[in-house]
């Protein structure tokens, strides 16, 4: 993170940066139990398999609205909305 940017915890709210997040797990796991590093890698494989679709259906959801603006009560979504241009 760069010097006066503001982080917030909802990362997980963007497939895209769950992939990479998902990928230190990984890495991590697998220097710590290195005997279990094809469980991991194959699991991860799957799991980066259904955010891929994740990602195309949201995009593709969201192709048909109208409109980008949202309300929320929270600021969770500061990742989602900017992954997909929504205000």
């Amino acid at each position: 993170m760069k010097d006066g940017q503001e982080f917030h915890s909802h990362t997980w709210l963007d497939p895209i940066l769950v992939k990479i997040q998902a990928r230190a797990i990984v890495d991590s796991l697998s220097q710590f139990d290195p005997k279990n590093r094809n469980y991991y890698n194959h699991n991860y494989n799957q799991f980066i398999q259904n955010l891929d679709k994740l990602n195309v259906d949201i995009v593709s959801n969201l192709s048909t609205c109208k409109v980008n603006d949202f309300v929320s009560f929270h600021n969770s979504f500061i990742y989602f909305s900017k992954r997909y241009h929504l205000n």
